[in-house]
């Protein structure tokens, strides 16, 4: 009777550890994965804001652009009276993976203009597997620098805001770009693709990717 025991014991023990294995691989979430109402672009590295020592976080990409109400899919970064009449917020400066949520708190904290691109992400929401997700912001310069270019989220021919400001006229958009790089060998080139930036005025009309942090 003792040695059955132990033998149910030790069985057990094995099938909780296998059990536990399992979840936990069941579990991993890894980039491009499909997670909390929207795609998973980058996980959490020291020195990021809400990087947590043994634990993951990252950022989700929102599945489609965002649009208006009216069904306008291309709007201003916003916070302008006319062309050459534009706020300086320099709370929206902050570049760092992370810290597009301030940039997004920051230009809704200066202006109340509607239909901007960080009003969108604001206001934005979705039901995924039957829980809400509305804690979305505008990506800054960095967090829309690590976006997949050549993924399914990304429209190859659109121009995309960040929540980057460079000054009361200019903010920082993003859109894909390619070029050459090494592939299997030092002799075997493909094509790469990346987001690229440059400067724009806040009143041009671009697409909005919203983004989230899990």
């Amino acid at each position: 009777m003792i040695k059955k025991n132990r033998v149910l014991q030790l069985f057990i023990i094995l099938s909780g550890i296998v059990l536990t294995r399992c979840n936990k691989d069941d579990d991993v979430i890894k980039y491009n994965d499909e997670y909390q109402g929207g795609i998973v672009f980058y996980v959490f590295q020291e020195g990021d804001v809400g990087y947590i020592p043994g634990e993951t976080h990252g950022l989700i990409v929102s599945f489609e652009d965002l649009q208006t109400s009216t069904g306008e899919t291309e709007v201003a970064w916003g916070c302008c009276n006319d062309e050459d009449d534009c706020l300086d917020i320099p709370e929206a400066e902050n570049n760092g993976i992370g810290s597009g949520k301030s940039n997004t708190e920051a230009i809704l904290n200066a202006c109340d203009e509607k239909n901007i691109a960080a009003r969108l992400c604001d206001e934005y929401s979705i039901e995924y597997h039957g829980v809400i997700y509305d804690d979305w912001y505008l990506p800054n310069h960095f967090e829309m620098r690590e976006m997949d270019a050549d993924s399914d989220y990304i429209d190859q021919n659109a121009f995309y805001w960040s929540s980057s400001q460079e000054d009361s006229s200019f903010a920082v958009l993003f859109y894909q770009d390619a070029d050459y790089c090494y592939g299997n060998g030092p002799d075997e080139l493909e094509t790469c693709y990346f987001m690229h930036n440059e400067l724009q005025e806040k009143v041009y009309k671009c697409k909005i990717k919203a983004v989230r942090s899990f």
